[in-house]
């Protein structure tokens, strides 16, 4: 009874009435698609299931959407997909009293005089999120015109979306001028080569156009939506190519993402910050060529910045970030950056998270690139082929919480500089050519650290390194992919699990130790006694060599004369 989610697809499933899911109290996404279900009917029990947030009927046969069909979700507020259903005919009042966060209407009708007569009997319906289109190989629609959606005016909308409406919807001056009244316009997958200007008084809040056929930034046109928060042109490939910050008077605008496109531009800070003053946001990843000029003057309020996989110009050779100073995020991630300045990010005192893997510093050193950066927590510098880091260049990120070093060719960090990191709590560090940690290195690790990954490295295992080889096994909770750290020399242990070394390998047993301690004493006290005792030993030893020649002397006579 507490399962949350259910997926019954492709279980030929003829009726909402055979499925035994009253008791799933508990259930929050409820999965029906690619079944034969062909009635929307909804059995008493669904009014039980009173978390119920998702249901998806997807690519069954629902032909019709009837009165009193969907009263047992009355006072609810969850998601309805019915795309690639073949629906006929909606009766009026079909939805009263059914509050829907989203209703997805996808490739559900046969031709445009269906889909016309069938969103006017959605009139006074309330429904926070409208999908409506296609698929992008599976179409029925052949014509697109103002009218088709005219029955929306009717309907409580907050956010719209038209995904694939094919060649036929290729300018937004086809869509019906209700449609202003939306806060959220979302429009994807489109033709769309044009964007003409929309009426004065439009409500829109939040734009969307993705994965359009526009060439350039259509900023003059859009400079009509004074309520504009949002603006959203992404994913158009090899189509989008100019953006020129001719915005005029969008005073609200606060997000504007143009990620994903191929975009080959010069960024005017001062034309961003007289056009778009409020803006809080802005996303150019995944583009081309983006030059950034060394000029900037006054106090932008931008406070993210993304640009990774984007080719940068200027950044690391001049300092072009000098009016950003209320940026939080920025990302320079494989943005072709080199770091060749001291201060290259001067100005952004409040910076709080910088990502700048798959970049590169001079002569692969960081040294105190990073001064000014008193306030930043989270730093990425992995795939920078770093090979060493100077001991201060740490010394002022006391905020610092999360560092990546992975992927360069770090031999390890000084204690010095992890003595800096009071408030550390993750450290990724794999992936470099760390031998072993010595004693004091382990000594200054942060007492904060949760999450240390050493995986990847170049351990020596030999018994030099006891210490850190002990200190492995006993913090293993607290090292990330342990499996993957494994000993690179000696010869005899390269490739095996450092958590399977034998420790005891290293240690000498007792009666060893004892054994060669008495034979060492007797030793010692033998050559003692010998030195002591030295000439009376000789003396000895004259002794016993002068009877010995005398003796062997009387053998060597036949004869004896004797006088008196």
């Amino acid at each position: 009874t507490s399962l949350r989610q259910l997926r019954a697809v492709e279980i030929n499933l003829f009726s909402l009435d055979r499925l035994p899911i009253g008791h799933l109290k508990s259930l929050q996404e409820l999965n029906l698609s690619n079944n034969h279900i062909d009635s929307l009917k909804l059995p008493e029990y669904f009014s039980h299931l009173l978390f119920l947030q998702w249901l998806s009927l997807q690519a069954n046969n629902i032909s019709s959407i009837s009165v009193g069909d969907l009263d047992a979700l009355a006072g609810r507020n969850l998601t309805l997909v019915l795309s690639k259903n073949d629906i006929k005919y909606i009766e009026i009042n079909a939805l009263a009293g059914v509050y829907l966060q989203q209703l997805s209407l996808r490739y559900c009708f046969e031709n445009t005089i269906i889909m016309q007569a069938c969103l006017r009997n959605l009139s006074g319906s309330h429904v926070n999120s409208l999908v409506l289109g296609e698929y992008r190989n599976l179409d029925k629609l052949e014509t697109f015109s103002k009218d088709l959606l005219d029955g929306l005016c009717h309907v409580h909308l907050q956010e719209i979306t038209l995904n694939s409406f094919g060649d036929a919807f290729s300018d937004t001056n086809s869509l019906p001028t209700c449609l202003n009244n939306i806060p959220t316009l979302r429009l994807l997958n489109s033709y769309i080569d044009q964007v003409s200007p929309f009426p004065a008084n439009s409500s829109i809040r939040h734009l969307e156009l993705k994965n359009c056929k526009l060439k350039r930034v259509p900023a003059q046109s859009l400079s009509s939506l004074k309520e504009l928060r949002v603006l959203r042109i992404t994913r158009s490939s090899q189509k989008l190519t100019d953006f020129k910050v001719a915005f005029k008077g969008l005073q609200n605008l606060k997000t504007l993402d143009l990620s994903e496109n191929s975009i080959k531009s010069n960024l005017c800070w001062f034309c961003l910050m007289d056009e778009v003053p409020n803006l809080k946001s802005l996303n150019l990843s995944f583009n081309f060529l983006i030059e950034l000029p060394p000029e900037c003057s006054g106090h932008s309020k931008l406070e993210h910045l993304d640009f990774q996989h984007t080719r940068l110009s200027n950044p690391g050779k001049l300092s072009v970030f000098h009016c950003l100073s209320n940026l939080i995020y920025l990302d320079i991630s494989y943005t072709n950056t080199d770091i060749m300045i001291e201060c290259p990010f001067c100005g952004l005192d409040n910076l709080q998270v910088l990502k700048m893997a798959g970049n590169s510093f001079e002569d692969n050193q960081l040294v105190n690139h990073f001064k000014n950066l008193a306030k930043l927590q989270i730093l990425d510098i992995s795939s920078c082929r770093l090979q060493h880091i100077s001991l201060s260049s740490m010394a002022h990120l006391h905020d610092l919480r999360e560092l990546n070093v992975s992927h360069n060719k770090l031999l390890g960090l000084h204690s010095e500089i992890s003595a800096h990191l009071h408030v550390l709590t993750i450290l990724d560090f794999h992936s470099n050519q760390l031998a072993t940690l010595m004693e004091n290195d382990l000594k200054n690790l942060p007492s904060s650290l949760k999450y240390l990954d050493l995986s990847q490295n170049l351990f020596d295992c030999s018994c030099d390194h006891l210490n850190f080889l002990r200190w492995a096994k006993e913090l293993k909770a607290l090292l990330q992919h342990a499996k993957n750290m494994v000993c690179h020399s000696p010869v005899d242990l390269k490739d095996v699990p450092l958590m399977s070394f034998d420790l005891t390998s290293c240690q000498v047993s007792t009666t060893t130790v004892a054994v060669s301690v008495s034979i060492s004493l007797a030793l010692a006290l033998t050559l003692f006694l010998v030195y002591k005792y030295y000439f009376h030993l000789y003396y000895m030893m004259v002794l016993l060599s002068g009877d010995r020649l005398s003796s062997e002397k009387d053998n060597n006579y036949d004869a004896f004369v004797i006088y008196s």
